[in-house]
């Protein structure tokens, strides 16, 4: 697949972001069900053509072990640490933020082929504590993954139905 030599460079260090707002510096992939997801690279801005295609077949994996039928499964957890995305969803959740994973949604991954997504830092709370607002529904009866709203939310409903994310 890559040469050796180049294998640690063109796997990282990324800052990464589930973007609703592609800019020039974006892989899109076809996500589920006609849906599509935008990454969006931050750092760095400009990739060689070996780091953009690893990095596009890196978050296609990623993609197909969310989206395994057999929710026992656990090949997601290779490339997401579950600690630091426990952590962000709860946040979420506790902001209210009806704009987590659709967009404004930052992880990083570090240099190394074995290496996870870690979720994080949290940013753009402009949406946050707005789904009253929307649905005049203040009994917050819904968690963020259930409950449509004019933003559509990657990933992470799909995850949510994995018992050891729920576990985490």
């Amino acid at each position: 697949e890559y040469e050796t030599d180049s294998l640690l460079i063109a796997t990282g260090s990324w800052l990464l972001e589930i973007d609703n707002h592609p800019s020039d510096n974006h892989i899109k992939l076809p996500e589920h069900a006609g849906d599509s997801i935008v990454i969006t690279y931050h750092s760095p801005e400009h990739l060689s053509p070996l780091q953009e295609q690893y990095l596009t077949d890196w978050i296609s994996r990623v993609n197909a072990a969310i989206y395994n039928p057999d929710k026992t499964s656990t090949e997601w957890e290779q490339y997401i640490d579950i600690e630091t995305l426990a952590m962000y969803y709860i946040i979420a959740e506790i902001m209210d933020d009806i704009e987590r994973f659709s967009g404004s949604s930052y992880m990083f991954k570090r240099q190394g082929n074995d290496t996870k997504l870690i979720f994080g830092p949290v940013w753009d709370f402009g949406n946050a504590f707005n789904r009253w607002g929307l649905f005049e529904d203040t009994s917050f009866s819904y968690f963020l993954y259930d409950q449509p709203t004019v933003f559509t939310s990657h990933w992470i409903k799909e995850i949510s139905r994995f018992p050891h994310f729920q576990q985490a």
